[in-house]
């Protein structure tokens, strides 16, 4: 019998939810890590983090958390395209940013080890990669209080309301 593999519980029900298929069909299969991601210990720079954000798409939620660190000494490193609204969020909030595109996976490797903070606050996913990959590699993590994010996080991230800049921000300072 052949079988539709789902990367997340949340991908299997929406599977579901636009083709009839036998629920045993459909499997689970989630994300691997790659072995490269592993424990970095450092020091939390507790007087300018390094928070940092994989992904621009409008469900990464890049400008309520740009929102979120407004009056926050931190350095906001983004990873990926830089639209007109978060130009615009950035200078109306005055975060310092540090902006890349296009990273070689030695180079998000990289990312992640400078940062003390990965903001993952996305109001949509399949799964969230970068939930797994700042765990593996011992960075808190701030995410969203929606699936797949709560079961990817698995207990192991602080869960806030995706669509509340107050929460994003009540989260990040916790």
């Amino acid at each position: 019998m052949a079988r539709i593999c789902a990367i997340s519980a949340k991908t299997k029900a929406e599977i579901h939810a636009e083709i009839d298929v036998p629920d045993e069909r459909v499997v689970v299969i989630p994300d691997c890590i790659a072995d490269h991601f592993q424990p970095d210990p450092r020091e939390f720079r507790r007087d300018r983090p390094v928070v940092l954000l994989l992904g621009s798409t409008e469900n990464k939620n890049v400008v309520r958390t740009i929102q979120s660190l407004r009056g926050i000494p931190c350095v906001f490193h983004l990873v990926g395209r830089m639209t007109d609204a978060v130009r615009a969020a950035i200078v109306e909030c005055g975060v310092t940013v540090r902006h890349e595109e296009r990273l070689s996976d030695a180079e998000v490797l990289r990312a992640y080890r400078e940062a003390d903070v990965v903001a993952f606050a996305s109001t949509y996913e399949g799964f969230g990669m970068p939930i797994a990959e700042a765990n593996a590699v011992g960075r808190v993590v701030v995410t969203s209080n929606l699936e797949p994010m709560i079961d990817v996080a698995g207990g192991a991230a602080e869960l806030v309301d995706p669509y509340s800049v107050e929460a994003i921000r009540a989260g990040l300072l916790r």
